[in-house]
């Protein structure tokens, strides 16, 4: 099963591959990790509109542009290990997974999704349930969303971590003590359903999801703990590729939102709103933040 994916996943890919006619000396790859395992005409639905108007901006710089899906996060880290990808679009735990198999990346732009440049996670348990405090979760079970989400899996668990507390897979054979327990509830709104009914104890995801559950469901829960902004999305290049693609493409979606074909191709790709520059106080928060995922104290 996962070797048929796999053959779809390329044959999908050369199906978006673009090319800037006959004299074109290069074609841009993007990785992207599919948003739905196992679906990955969702997500090629999803990025089509902005492979497209990016290789229609870009032809007469003579770069084509091709998407290629993986199917986890660790495909991605696969295949950019292989040299088969010249930019990632992702959040920052996954970026920081590719810097830790040696993907040797420069994180460029930030993209605004959502209306917001940055987010944060909120852990949040039912109304009449008696836990105040992260330090009141010792041994209970937590729902998260998927490993490849950063606000709703590696942020929550990277907070837990520097609050001294562990977290392992539910059906973990031996968990440390008073390790929570988390389950995979696939998306942010069964995590809250999930939380509301008992099947876990406390939930965590981001401040935009939260504000987006249904009235009556928020009403059965409370937040009772936030954790520090972090960026949403941040658009990187391979660090060998050469200056002026990575200037063209940069430029090339810097420019997006100001038209409406533009601003169509962005919203289709995961709420995006538009791309900026990541400046210099943003790569010293993304040095702290990717401390914080390693471990290290900040």
């Amino acid at each position: 099963m996962r070797q048929a994916i796999r053959l779809l996943l390329a044959a999908l890919a050369l199906v978006l591959g673009g090319s800037a006619g006959a004299a074109d000396p290069v074609t841009l790859r993007i990785g992207v990790v599919s948003e739905r395992q196992g679906q990955p005409d969702y997500t090629l639905s999803q990025y089509r509109p902005l492979v497209e108007i990016l290789r229609q901006r870009l032809f007469d710089r003579s770069i084509g542009v091709e998407l290629r899906v993986a199917e986890d996060l660790n495909g991605l880290v696969q295949s950019a290990q292989r040299g088969e990808v010249d930019a990632v679009m992702e959040s920052l735990f996954p970026t920081f997974a590719l810097e830790r198999a040696n993907v040797r990346l420069d994180m460029n732009l930030a993209a605004w999704r959502r209306g917001s440049r940055d987010t944060h996670s909120v852990f949040f348990v039912r109304n009449d349930s008696p836990y105040r405090t992260l330090g009141d979760l010792k041994g209970r079970v937590l729902a998260l969303e998927s490993p490849r989400s950063t606000t709703a899996f590696a942020l929550p668990r990277a907070e837990l971590r520097r609050a001294g507390l562990a977290s392992v897979a539910a059906d973990s054979a031996r968990p440390p003590p008073g390790a929570l327990r988390y389950i995979l509830a696939g998306d942010e709104t069964n995590q809250a359903y999930w939380v509301a009914g008992r099947k876990a104890d406390v939930g965590a995801f981001n401040i935009t999801d939260w504000n987006d559950l249904p009235e009556k469901l928020r009403q059965e829960l409370r937040i009772i703990h936030t954790t520090q902004p972090i960026l949403r999305w941040v658009w990187s290049f391979r660090q060998d590729l050469p200056p002026p693609i990575k200037t063209a493409v940069a430029d090339a979606l810097l420019k997006l939102h100001e038209d409406a074909a533009g601003k169509a191709a962005l919203a289709a790709a995961r709420n995006i709103v538009k791309f900026d520059r990541i400046d210099e106080t943003d790569r010293k928060h993304i040095a702290a933040w990717r401390r914080f995922a390693s471990g290290e104290p900040q």
